[in-house]
């Protein structure tokens, strides 16, 4: 693991693609791809064939980002009206209470 701070290197589609056909035509093995390319081990290019290998044809599309980016907490489910009254209920006697004790 990287230590704080480092940035991580962002590779093109078409990079990955390019050192992929290079593995898979057989001329060179991981690591002296590594080290052809200025990569810091083999780990990238592994998981680069793998996902080409799973991609079953569409090449570039191999290589997009799959993740879904979400901002902020997971939403909660909606409640029902008679839930959101229990709610507001159970909200309004903490306040009251809340009242009193600073009162005294």
């Amino acid at each position: 693991m990287k230590k704080k701070g480092t940035k991580f290197n962002k590779y093109t589609e078409e990079f990955k693609l390019k050192v992929v056909q290079e593995y898979l035509t057989g001329t060179m093995g991981y690591l002296r791809l590594a080290n052809k390319y200025n990569l810091p081990s083999t780990y990238p290019i592994r998981k680069w064939v793998k996902k080409y290998e799973n991609s079953k044809g569409d090449a570039l599309s191999a290589f997009e980002d799959q993740r879904k980016y979400l901002s902020g907490r997971p939403r909660k489910k909606d409640l029902s009206l008679e839930e959101k009254v229990i709610r507001l209920e159970a909200e309004n006697a903490f306040l009251k209470k809340l009242m009193d004790l600073r009162r005294r």
